[in-house]
């Protein structure tokens, strides 16, 4: 869909690819920031004497919503989503002009051996013909 109405087609540009990521990207990270506040909760009270949350992930989300409300599972979801949107951005780009550069190299490569290629044909058969002469 994305592909047909901007590119009418065509393989998608690097800023086309990168909108698109970047929405994936900030999506994604906002409806797994609840599951990032638990685990990070679980992992900052470990080693310690007197446990907070003792009955596991589904307990420790429980009590964060019944002393914070809902919106203690979503505790820093604006920084992560500038995080990992900034991140996604960084990624794509960083992908997209390697390929560009390894297509590139890849392109030159299989031109130099296919010369090569050339070359040996025609040795073998300036050679076949010295041999008849």
């Amino acid at each position: 869909m994305w592909q047909a109405s901007i590119s009418k087609g065509a393989e998608l540009e690097m800023w086309e690819t990168m909108v698109v990521a970047t929405m994936c990207d900030s999506v994604c990270s906002a409806i797994t920031n609840p599951f990032d506040v638990v685990k990070a909760r679980l992992m900052n009270e470990a080693g310690e004497e007197s446990l907070k949350y003792e009955e596991g992930a589904l307990g420790a989300a429980l009590q964060i919503v019944k002393e914070e409300g809902p919106q203690g599972l979503l505790a820093g979801c604006e920084l992560r989503v500038a995080w990992m949107t900034i991140g996604g951005i960084i990624f794509w780009i960083v992908l997209e002009e390697s390929q560009k550069i390894l297509r590139i190299l890849f392109d030159r490569m299989h031109r130099n051996s296919k010369l090569k290629g050339k070359s040996k044909d025609l040795n073998l058969k300036d050679q076949a013909s010295q041999k008849l002469v």
